[in-house]
């Protein structure tokens, strides 16, 4: 397997391909894809992850992977050093550190982030700000924070339904136990 390397802090890339030419690769840095348009696969760390229009994969440097392109696509990609993050002027280094933490929990890993309507504009634009500012290595940083925390967001808000479910199911099987008379009618009674 190859092994990308980046000698800057920053590279953006915006590029469109009918077909992947690279074979399953890993990185020095960060890597945050945006698909602008397009359908394939992703293969990271050997899963196989659909993309469509408005996804987003989050990459470190201890993850690999490559693409089978379906549908001709457009990627933007913005590309990072872990010295960009801890050496990027002006920012406080506790900003830093979470930064660090959010890029590398299992959270956002290992998995396709996917933006729809409202969201799908915001990253968009901020994936274009990236890329007409990206000679600001601060404007840059902060749009990268921005595409985090959008991706948080997003997180939280598909994670809120499955927990309010499991927490009414489990309420239910509590009081099922406690109250037995209760949920059963009379001709459903146990002996």
């Amino acid at each position: 397997m190859d092994k990308h390397k980046q000698y800057t802090p920053l590279k953006v890339h915006n590029m469109s391909v009918k077909e992947w030419e690279e074979t399953d690769h890993s990185h020095n840095y960060y890597e945050i894809i945006f698909i602008e348009k397009g359908k394939g696969v992703h293969v990271l760390n050997d899963v196989e992850i659909l993309y469509k229009a408005g996804s987003v994969f989050v990459l470190n440097p201890i993850d690999h992977h490559h693409f089978h392109v379906h549908e001709f696509t457009h990627f933007i990609s913005v590309r990072f050093t872990p010295a960009f993050i801890t050496n990027c002027a002006g920012i406080p280094q506790e900003l830093c550190n979470d930064l660090i933490s959010k890029m590398e929990s299992e959270e956002i890993r290992n998995a396709r982030i996917q933006f729809y309507n409202e969201d799908q504009k915001s990253i968009y634009s901020i994936f274009q700000t990236v890329l007409s500012c990206q000679s600001n290595q601060s404007v840059v940083y902060f749009q990268i924070l921005s595409i985090v925390q959008l991706i948080l967001k997003s997180l939280q808000v598909k994670r809120k339904p499955v927990q309010a479910k499991k927490k009414d199911l489990l309420s239910h099987r509590v009081n099922a136990i406690l109250h037995p008379q209760s949920y059963y009618r009379a001709t459903d009674a146990p002996p």
